[in-house]
């Protein structure tokens, strides 16, 4: 299978991704720094009364949907691991590990479903999504056999594993296949991420990391929200907006053709 090359598409599309992000960080940093608000605790807050209301049964159904949302779109991904490690730091869930455990579970089910709306994109045939060198190199994976490890390999870390997934759509390859490996690459990366929120917030840097999201640790033990300072939201809200702009970048980067450049950038000042 040929895919073709077309860069044109791909050239509007991030810049339209880049205009809408920053017309909506200009307003976010706006209302947080006019408002006085804490981000970090205000996500967590949220998390609290839904669970408050719904409890373990509710908070699992909570964190399926969310992760059926944060892989359900290509675009403009849900950020739904924010979401468990919040979820992880819960009172009837933190430091327990069958609780930690059903989380993951419930996590990785949610996001091996919605990984498959890549696989239907690809399926379908997509023209605008054909025309990409990223798909093209990922589809010589595939055509070698290396599909069952990559699934696996794509989904249980940060790498960006929509595009492989309308790959092996285009590929036809088996849905069985891919639902099994995504959903046991994603159960790995949602159970360590859980359990790693929830260890790292006992130790001195798991605390410090916290706090740069505007976490108080200490008043989630206690229950007693105190009032944020100015410069603790500043701080938090910075952090957010680094994070944000840090894995948009991951996402968007042509990391083949970036290696191709560095590449070739290294060989001519060899000669």
């Amino acid at each position: 299978m040929v895919i073709k090359h077309n860069n044109k598409d791909s050239v509007l599309l991030g810049k339209i991704f880049i205009s809408i992000f920053i017309v909506l960080t200009i307003g976010v940093i706006f209302a947080v720094l006019y408002f006085g608000i804490n981000i970090g605790m205000e996500l967590y807050q949220f998390v609290y009364r839904f669970y408050d209301e719904f409890g373990i049964l509710g908070i699992n159904i909570g964190v399926f949907i969310i992760s059926i949302f944060g892989n359900f779109t290509i675009i403009f991904p849900v950020p739904y691991l924010f979401a468990l490690i919040l979820i992880s730091l819960l009172p009837d869930i933190h430091n327990n590990p069958l609780m930690l455990l059903l989380l993951g579970f419930s996590a990785g089910l949610g996001a091996s479903i919605g990984e498959l709306t890549a696989w239907i994109l690809g399926r379908a045939g997509e023209k605008t999504l054909k025309e990409s060198s990223k798909l093209e190199k990922m589809n010589q994976w595939v055509e070698k056999g290396y599909a069952p490890f990559l699934i696996f390999l794509f989904a249980a870390t940060p790498l960006p594993d929509d595009a492989f997934m309308v790959v092996l759509g285009l590929a036809n390859y088996t849905l069985w296949k891919v639902l099994l490996f995504c959903f046991i690459g994603k159960v790995t990366l949602t159970c360590t991420t859980a359990f790693i929120a929830s260890t790292a917030s006992e130790t001195t840097l798991g605390q410090f990391f916290f706090k740069l999201y505007g976490i108080d640790l200490k008043m989630i033990e206690t229950g007693v929200i105190q009032p944020t300072s100015f410069i603790e939201i500043v701080l938090s809200t910075v952090t957010w907006i680094l994070t944000t702009l840090l894995i948009a970048g991951f996402i968007l980067i042509d990391w083949n053709e970036t290696y191709n450049k560095i590449t070739k950038f290294l060989k001519r000042e060899h000669v």
